[in-house]
């Protein structure tokens, strides 16, 4: 999530398709993100819902790069 104002932030970049639809990876990870996801699914991804990575970093001056396209979990990279 992006803490307010500090330029930190995550992106979803991997799903498990078992466990939560794939139009969840390529999102930001945000507060409305949050509130979309189903009951099943923990907000910090502990049971391998989904993998996030950082999107902004305190030390980067652009955006981290992030795998494209988006995975989902037993697709092949």
């Amino acid at each position: 999530m992006t803490e307010g104002g500090s330029g930190l932030g995550a992106r979803v970049t991997c799903v498990d398709p078992k466990q939560l639809d794939a139009c969840f990876a390529g999102r930001d990870l945000e507060a409305w993100l949050l509130d979309d996801l189903p009951a099943s699914v923990h907000p910090c991804g502990e049971r391998g819902e989904y993998e996030r990575t950082g999107r902004y970093t305190r030390f980067a001056k652009a955006d981290t790069a992030v795998p494209d396209p988006w995975q989902t979990r037993g697709q092949p990279t």
